[in-house]
């Protein structure tokens, strides 16, 4: 599968994403296993991934309302998705050199 194809579906799960534990942790899952699985991600890209996850995690297991510190899931939800788009960006820009 193309690097492209797995951005593109992990941007549909990101939007899809419900807020609710079970899919905050399939996410979190899914998003860092094809991170890892995409070709020619830089390492510290993998690590900017890791964040992500960490953040999904937290979220999933800290949803009582009024908890503070806890990353909202819209606003992850952009940040992944705006990210997923530089990552396409970068990985298109260094295959061309």
């Amino acid at each position: 599968m193309s690097n492209k194809t797995i951005i593109e579906r992990l941007a549909d799960e990101i939007l899809q994403c419900e807020d609710s534990l079970r899919a905050k942790q399939r996410l979190a899952s899914r998003f860092i296993s094809s991170i890892e699985a995409m070709d020619g991600v830089p390492y510290e890209k993998v690590k900017e991934a890791e964040r992500f996850e960490h953040q999904l995690t937290i979220s999933a297991f800290h949803d009582e309302e009024g908890f503070e510190g806890v990353p909202n899931l819209a606003v992850t939800q952009s940040q992944m998705i705006t990210w997923l788009e530089q990552l396409e960006r970068s990985l298109s820009s260094s295959r061309i050199e």
